[in-house]
């Protein structure tokens, strides 16, 4: 039996030279990337040439000087940030950019206290390191996986216990699936835009299939 999120998230990132302050809700608005009401509507944290903010219904934009990231924790829009960031660059073209991270999170609510510690002591077996510890128990693990579809990158697993939640027995699953491009030298914003629009489902499954091999429940 799989144990299934009680939350998700997914979340787009794009490296590259890019102004902040040029990605205020106006200008998504102005190139038709999100609804008039949605720009309109839009909770503005900060817009300035160092880093913008702001969040726009079911949308979280985060732009710094080096990158671009677009989140939501609503399972329905996950196409839609992937078709958003696809026309972010499609209205950037010139921009060089050669980095993505397709980034991935599952929050499980695990039944019991039994559960929950059975899964740190599966993952990171307590024996291993001898006598002297008090009550161990696993904060956060990593695991980085080697790419296998012929892409530069790589793909870092992370599991970790909800310790900022209010809710007992949380556990958090993510994922960083990185994709380079920074060999190929890329003088456009097309190279990165064509592996969003191919690779984005391929990368949701991968992550599925991790996801439902380390929340097994026996």
């Amino acid at each position: 039996m799989n144990l299934k999120p009680a939350k998700t998230a997914a979340s787009l990132v794009v490296i590259g030279p890019v102004n902040p302050a040029m990605f205020h809700p106006e200008w998504f608005k102005a190139n038709d990337l999100i609804r008039a009401a949605e720009a309109d509507e839009a909770e503005i944290k900060i817009v300035s040439a160092e880093i913008t903010i702001f969040k726009a219904e079911w949308l979280e934009v985060d732009v710094r000087q080096n990158r671009i990231q677009l989140r939501t924790t609503q399972e329905p829009y996950y196409p839609i940030v992937r078709d958003l960031m696809a026309g972010c660059l499609a209205a950037l073209p010139r921009v060089p950019f050669d980095q993505i991270g397709f980034n991935w999170e599952n929050v499980y609510q695990m039944p019991s206290a039994e559960t929950y510690h059975a899964l740190g002591h599966r993952l990171a077996p307590k024996g291993e390191w001898g006598d002297s510890l008090v009550n161990p128990g696993l904060v956060s693990l990593t695991i980085r996986s080697e790419r296998g579809d012929g892409r530069d990158g790589f793909r870092n697993f992370t599991v970790k216990p909800n310790l900022k939640s209010n809710v007992d027995y949380e556990v958090i699953l993510t994922v960083n699936d990185h994709v380079s491009f920074i060999d190929e030298k890329p003088q456009t914003s097309e190279l990165v835009r064509e592996c969003i629009l191919e690779y984005w489902d391929r990368s949701r499954a991968d992550f599925d299939a991790v996801a439902n091999d380390v929340m097994r429940q026996s």
